[in-house]
Parts: C-alpha cells; sequence; structure tokens
C-alpha cells in the first residue's frame, strides 16, 4: 500500500478476538507504510471491546455483533461519539467452525439439531443415535463429550447461539447472546485462543471457533447441514455464500447486517460471523479522525481484503464491499475537524524536522539497549550449558530426578530435585506469608496513614529493600533460629495432623524459618511497589465511591484493588525471583539436606543458591560443573516464573486499562 510520511500518532483499539489474527496482519502492512503511526489492538472480547469504545477509551471497536439495540448500545454508543451516530462496518467474514477433538474419526458430520442438543448438554456421548444418524457410516467411540464455550462475553457466541436459535429452536430454548447461557451448562476458555487450545488437548471435547484459529491448531473440523440440508465443508468460499445473502439491516453509512443461518442456498456453510468495526459516523476526537479513516480505508481495500483468504478468513462480497469502502471515506471526514496550531508552512516542517532528527538516534539507543540485553541473556544461557555440560556427561544417574548430590565422588552421583524442590517450596512458602502483609502496609501508607507518617514509613520500607542478605541471614541464625524452636513445637504437638507441621522432629533450623527470612525479605520489594501502584488509583473513582456512601474499606476493595491487582501481581513475582536467588541468608540457615519433604518444622530442606554457595569453594572440576549444570536449571526457574507473571499481568491488562 502506498504510505503517507505525514500520518502520525497511535491508535488505540479492542474487541473481538476472532479479528485478531486479520487486525496482526493488517497493522504489521499498515504501519510498515505508515511507520509514524502504531496501532495498538486487545483482542479482549466483543463484548469489552464495545465497553471500551463507549467509555471513550478506544478510537474503534471490534465486535462480531453489531450494537445491541436490547442492550442500549447504540444510544449508549451515539452518546459517546457527542456529536454524531455510531456506526457498524463490516470488515471481516469470520467462518465459525464447529472444532472436536476424537482421533480416528475424521469428516464427521452434524445437524443443528444435533449441535444444538451437545451444546444444551442433552446429548452426552459420541455414539448417541443422533450423532449417528448424521453419520451412519462412521465408527463412534464411547467417549463422553466435554462441550466447551467461550467464558467471556463474545460475538462469536452471540452468532452461534443465533445460529442454534434460528435452525434448532425446539433444541435451544435460550435467547442469543454474547455470554453464554448458565442453564447449558459446559466447560469455558476465555478468549478464541483458548478455546483453540481446550479442544487441542482435551480428547472427546467440541466447540465452536473461528476457521482462522482452528486452522492455525490443527483441529478437526465437522461438515454442518444447511437449511437444505446439505453437510457443508467450512471453506472461506462457502461462508462467502451465507454472507452474500445478508441483507443490510442498518440505515446510511451504519451497515449491520441480517444473516439467514437457515440459508438453502446451495453449498452454503451456515455458521458465520461479521466482525464490525464499530467507531464514529462524526463527533471521533482530532487526533484519532484522520488515523480511523486511513486504517479502515486501508482495511477495506484490496489490498487488505486480498489477505483475509490467508488467514482462515473469507473478503466480504463485492456489493457489500463497496458500500464499506464509501462509508469508511465518508465517515472520517465527517469525524472531526483537525485542529490549528500556532506553526504552519517552515515552522512545522522545522517542527517536524527537529522531532525526526531526535527519533533517530533514541530509536537506535533503545532498540540497541533491547539486542544488548537479549545478547547477554543468551550468553548466560550458553556459559551454563557449555560448562554443565561435561559434568552432566560424566554423571552417573538421572540429573533431574536423582536426590543425592556426590558429584566430588570418583564415580560422580547428583541430581537436581532435591535442591529444585527445597529452592520452589521455600519461596513460595515466604511468598505466601509475605504477600498479603506486604499488601497491608502498602495500603496502610497509601490510603489510612497521616501524610506525615506515610512518607516516614515510606522511606523505612525503601532502606528495608536495600538491607544486604547477609545481614539478614545472621540475624536469622543468631536470632531466629533459637527462637522458633517454641512456635514450632507448639505448631507440631497441636497442628501435626497437618502434613506440613508433623515429623518427629522439630529444629531451629528448618525448612519454615529459612521461609520466614526469605519472607521478611521480599515483603519491602513487594510493599514498595504496591505502594506507588496504590497511588496511581484514579481519584475520580475513589471519591465517587466515597460520595455515594461507601466506606473506606469498601472504595479500596472496589476501586483500588482491582486497578492495583496486576501491579500487586508484578511485585509478587519480583519477590519470588529474588526468593529463588537467595544465596547466603537461606545458605546460614538450612541445614544443607538433600531429600524431598513436606515436613517443613524439620531438618529438612536445601535450595539451589544455597548449595553453590557452600560447595563450590570445594568442589572438583566436575563437582563446579554439577553446580554450573544446578544453576542452569535455576535460570530457567527463573524465566518460567517470570513468564507465569506476564501471562496473568496480561489477562488483566484491560481491566487495568479501562479502569485507568
Amino acid at each position: 500500500m502506498q504510505g503517507d510520511d505525514t500520518l502520525k500518532g497511535t491508535i488505540n483499539a479492542a474487541g473481538s478476538s476472532a479479528q485478531a489474527n486479520a487486525i496482526a496482519e493488517w497493522k504489521k502492512n499498515f504501519q510498515s507504510s505508515n511507520p509514524g503511526v502504531s496501532i495498538n489492538y486487545n483482542p479482549s472480547g466483543s463484548g469489552a471491546g464495545v465497553q471500551a469504545f463507549i467509555q471513550g477509551t478506544v478510537a474503534f471497536a471490534g465486535s462480531d455483533s453489531a450494537l445491541n439495540d436490547e442492550k442500549g448500545e447504540p444510544a449508549q454508543a451515539d452518546a459517546r461519539c457527542k456529536t454524531g451516530k455510531a456506526i457498524n462496518l463490516p470488515m471481516v467474514t469470520g467462518p465459525v467452525a464447529v472444532v472436536y477433538n476424537l482421533p480416528g474419526t475424521d469428516g464427521l458430520q452434524l445437524s443443528p439439531k444435533t449441535i444444538a442438543g451437545i451444546f444444551n448438554s442433552k446429548i452426552t456421548k459420541w455414539d448417541d443415535p443422533a450423532i449417528k444418524a448424521d453419520n451412519p457410516d462412521a465408527k463412534l467411540p464411547s467417549t463422553a463429550i466435554q462441550a466447551f464455550h467461550r467464558s467471556d462475553e463474545s460475538g462469536t457466541s452471540d452468532n452461534f447461539t443465533k445460529f442454534m436459535k434460528a435452525t434448532a429452536d425446539a433444541d435451544w430454548p435460550y435467547e442469543p447472546a454474547k455470554a453464554w447461557p448458565a442453564e447449558a451448562q459446559g466447560q469455558g476458555a476465555k478468549g478464541s485462543d483458548g478455546i483453540a487450545s481446550s479442544i487441542k488437548s482435551t480428547e472427546g471435547a467440541i466447540s465452536y471457533v473461528e476457521l482462522s484459529f482452528a486452522d492455525n491448531s490443527q483441529l478437526q473440523k465437522a461438515k454442518v447441514a444447511n437449511g437444505a440440508g446439505e453437510y457443508v465443508e467450512l471453506t472461506p468460499e462457502s461462508a462467502g455464500k451465507t454472507i452474500e445473502a445478508a441483507e443490510i439491516a442498518g440505515t446510511g453509512n451504519d451497515l449491520k447486517l441480517k444473516i439467514d443461518y437457515a440459508t438453502k442456498a446451495a453449498g452454503a456453510y451456515p455458521i458465520v460471523l461479521v466482525t464490525y468495526e464499530i467507531t464514529c459516523e462524526k463527533g471521533l476526537a482530532a487526533e484519532d479522525a484522520q488515523l480511523v479513516k486511513s486504517f479502515l480505508t486501508y482495511t477495506a481495500s484490496d489490498e487488505g481484503q486480498q489477505t483475509l483468504t490467508s488467514l482462515g478468513y473469507a473478503p466480504l462480497p463485492a456489493s457489500l464491499l463497496t458500500k464499506v469502502r464509501t462509508a469508511s471515506r465518508r465517515s472520517p471526514n465527517q469525524m472531526a475537524t483537525p485542529t490549528r496550531t500556532r506553526e504552519s508552512g517552515p515552522a512545522m516542517r522545522r517542527s517536524a524536522f527537529r522531532r525526526s532528527r531526535g527519533d533517530g538516534p533514541f530509536r537506535f539507543a533503545s532498540t540497541g539497549a533491547g539486542i544488548v540485553l537479549l545478547a547477554i541473556m543468551a550468553a548466560i544461557g550458553v556459559f551454563l550449558v557449555v560448562k554443565a555440560v561435561p559434568a552432566l556427561q560424566a554423571n552417573t544417574s538421572h540429573f533431574l530426578t536423582e536426590l543425592t548430590w556426590q558429584p566430588n565422588a570418583t564415580e560422580p552421583v547428583f541430581g537436581i530435585g532435591a535442591l529444585a524442590f527445597g529452592t520452589v517450596l521455600s519461596s513460595l512458602l515466604a511468598l505466601v506469608i509475605a504477600t498479603p502483609v506486604a499488601v497491608g502496609v502498602a495500603l496502610f501508607i497509601s490510603h489510612y496513614a497521616p501524610r506525615r507518617l506515610a512518607s516516614a514509613l515510606g522511606y523505612v520500607v525503601d532502606l528495608l529493600a536495600a538491607v544486604p542478605s547477609v545481614v539478614y541471614g545472621l540475624w536469622g541464625v543468631t536470632f531466629l533460629v533459637p527462637f522458633m524452636l517454641g512456635p514450632s513445637k507448639f505448631l507440631n504437638d497441636y497442628l501435626g495432623w497437618i502434613p506440613l507441621f508433623g515429623g518427629d522432629t522439630v529444629v531451629g533450623r528448618s525448612m519454615l524459618t529459612a521461609s520466614l527470612v526469605l519472607a521478611i525479605m521480599i515483603l519491602p520489594i513487594i510493599a514498595a511497589i504496591s505502594r506507588e501502584v496504590f497511588l496511581q488509583a484514579p481519584k475520580m473513582q475513589e471519591e465517587a465511591a466515597l460520595a455515594l456512601g461507601a466506606t473506606r474499606w469498601e472504595m479500596i476493595r472496589m476501586s483500588v484493588l482491582p486497578f492495583g491487582r496486576p501491579g500487586v501481581i508484578s511485585a509478587a513475582m519480583l519477590g519470588l525471583g529474588r526468593a529463588m536467588g537467595e544465596t547466603i541468608a537461606v545458605a546460614l540457615i538450612f541445614p544443607a539436606t538433600f531429600n524431598i519433604s513436606f515436613k517443613i518444622l524439620g531438618p529438612y530442606g536445601n535450595s539451589i543458591a544455597a548449595n553453590i554457595a557452600n560447595g563450590f569453594g570445594e568442589a572438583t572440576e566436575v563437582g563446579r560443573g554439577a553446580l554450573i549444570a544446578s544453576g542452569l536449571i535455576l535460570f530457567l526457574i527463573t524465566l518460567l516464573v517470570n513468564m507465569a507473571a506476564r501471562f496473568v499481568i496480561a489477562r488483566r491488562k484491560e481491566y487495568a486499562r479501562a479502569a485507568a
């Protein structure tokens, strides 16, 4: 496509996960031709996208259903547009596949009545007579059916339930909706990617998902009977035949469609959805108007539509596409009038030159910093592998499962099992102990303490986070170890029936004591980060909650904690990483045994870092290689922890953005 060097800015959008693959490809092509534009699209689901548009946090929303009149969405969206109407622009034809996981049973055929019976939990076995009637020549197992549906509000669910309601009303008594009806039961999975993953990993499963996700995950797809009783294989072409027959139910530039799910057209696949881009015909913010116009004009172009087929979508029919192009080109002209600035002519060109002259070096420096960081991590990984391989080759046992640690013996025998167990258990115990206390401290400083006291406590927390770990270790050995004998005996005497507190021997240098030291070490880190996150909570929301009569705790529970949850998770994961890598403090306290035991009061426990500190000085060449191999495992564990943290935070990102 031909780019525009003068086009600059950011488009924020959210919504349908069904069109996520299409948006990703469009985004890549558009940004390549328009380097000054950045597009942020969050595939949070159609329901979340529509709400984000109504709230004004995105310039357009992707939705697999048009704005819902019964829910009052058109009026709410019109109010967001202020001086104009919100319009539905169909952009992507997303065929919905009925996917399943039944090894050895390809080419399954399903009628609408059978599909409705399965998803209404009335048909529960794969060899049910109804499925046999659809597949007289197939060998069907007696496996239990596990029907999955979208757990989030989804336009895909809305279209799928519209299909069942239109074609099998007696077997699907529920009204179509983005939210799955609880009465239908089944198992939920979030997003199209969640559905695809669940089906792929669950034998006997069945669900509905867009063709692009089904193809990417290589899922089995059923042929579905249309209104003429013809079992049709899902292809972009067969889905396009159903869209061609759709009627336009909107007026003017609003191109809302009415789809006939009971179509009798030859070769027409009946379960389809159209993803709409919902935006303002008039009244969009000036800084967004031209960007949205340019992007939607590209997505409706021949080039934009031609990319869809290779991604598992179907291009819009030519007759409909002409109307979409007219609306997308006309409406953004009405969206806003660009605001005038004091700079114009040569002055504006000089300003743009200054910005571009500064952008290049900064982009180079930031990209270089990222490359250097990745290179350092890769170098660390390569170093650990190279140094560990000779020792692993000399090992006479299985490194991952062996509990013994004797790498300096004539015939080396060593394994990471007990050390990895002790590392993870002590760190998790520390996290469980520290996080509630840290969150309480953070809330007290940010929302309860007087200003002067809050400032002083904040400095104290920051100072505690900087205390060297050896200080905590010495304190633990000299004070906490003897002190913990009494509480440990109490727990063993009265709560010994709980496996964690059981055992015949109680000592001061135990897993519990080491975990307490770790908890005290990571507590200020979690508290400091959580405090800063809580202080960023929207003040208007807090004041609104208090004005409506909420108590301070109710305000915190409804406004502060939901906003700060991703930050608290980040802080907790940072603390967990610190606990896993701690060396001196735990080396002074752990009894340095090599076994796996959940009895945290007894003389059991060790960690990878502590073992490295205790054994490196006297290690042979093979022994040092074994310790480096254990360091490699610790390196991988911390990477997995950080990846898990990023996944959890990403799942909550949309809520945090809306709250902000």
